[in-house]
């Protein structure tokens, strides 16, 4: 037996040392049903946060008009769904060359360029200012206060300008009449 293992080498652990220090254990790391019980508070809030974010944005969007100024204000409030639904709907490069003729609506010095710019809106029946382009456009064209009054001016000028070329063409047909009778007495 002098070659045989000598169980005085070998060490017993202590069962209770050991129940002791699973259950330190068990205390740091949370079971099951703490892992899903957090799960669903950290769900709740982030519904919470959504809906108030959401709710924030309705109450906020309205005092902005362009589509990127919406679209922003989505993004900075983390309602990715929303941002993705106005990509979805419409074109934003195409709300941004559109953003561009309502501005430049709305400093217009001649009403034609206004009527222009609503025209060009007004093809694109699914972009987001087709809706908004009859305010801003009528808007714009109150700074055009007497705009009967400036046709009629207009077409008066356009009149005048017309009896002007006539009277003339007379004129110089009579001269060259008055022209060809003194020729006439002259000659003979």
């Amino acid at each position: 037996m002098a070659n045989g293992p000598k169980l005085s080498n070998v060490i017993v652990p202590n069962i209770k040392d050991e129940l002791s220090i699973l259950d330190r254990l068990e205390g740091i790391l949370p079971t099951e049903r703490e892992r899903i019980a957090k799960a669903e508070i950290e769900a709740k809030q982030n519904v919470q946060l959504k809906q108030e974010a959401l709710k924030l944005f309705v109450e906020t969007e309205k005092g902005f008009t362009f589509l990127d100024q919406k679209v922003g204000l989505a993004e900075r409030l983390g309602l990715d769904e929303l941002v993705g639904a106005f990509r979805d709907k419409y074109d934003i490069e195409e709300s941004k060359t559109e953003r561009q003729i309502l501005q430049d609506m709305q400093t217009a010095q001649d009403w034609r360029e206004i009527v222009s710019g609503y025209e060009r809106i007004k093809k694109n029946e699914d972009g987001f200012y087709f809706d908004s382009v009859d305010r801003i456009a009528g808007d714009a064209m109150n700074r055009f206060k007497n705009l009967d009054f400036i046709n009629a001016l207009n077409v008066q000028k356009t009149a005048k300008e017309k009896e002007r070329t006539r009277v003339q063409d007379l004129a110089d047909d009579a001269a060259g009449e008055i022209d060809a009778y003194d020729n006439a007495i002259l000659g003979g």
